[in-house]
């Protein structure tokens, strides 16, 4: 059978987030691959989102892909190898004016994976967007 266990995690919580990595990590070992799917579909356009509120959503959308490879990236780079996938969508490159936050959101996880790849593909960890 397949060893397979659950944990939870408000991403957007970023000591929770990184707690709850330890915990896998210590308990599961390192990671081999990674793959970052959180985005908030907010609809809203950009003269009724609230600021704090859209803040609120690049933290789930962007910030918590900061978090997470920071955790796992150490034990890829360890080893030479590893995969970082980074879910994106249509509106990173045609956004959609009545969901501003998940727009700018999918444009900055896109940009954010560039740099993360940049960062990684010299310890031979693969980087990219699905």
């Amino acid at each position: 059978g397949t060893d397979v266990a659950m944990y939870t995690a408000d991403v957007a919580n970023f000591d929770q987030l990184r707690q709850t990595l330890m915990t896998v990590l210590a308990g599961r070992g390192p990671a081999t691959v990674l793959l970052y799917n959180p985005s908030v579909y907010r609809e809203a356009d950009a003269l009724t989102l609230d600021p704090n509120v859209f803040l609120q959503d690049m933290r789930t959308d962007v910030a918590g892909l900061l978090v997470v490879v920071q955790a796992v990236a150490p034990a890829m780079q360890q080893v030479g190898s590893g995969t970082v996938l980074v879910t994106g969508g249509s509106t990173a490159l045609q956004p959609y004016g009545p969901l501003t936050s998940l727009s700018v959101g999918k444009a900055a996880v896109r940009n954010m994976a560039e740099c993360v790849r940049q960062t990684l593909e010299p310890a031979g960890i693969r980087v990219g967007t699905v």
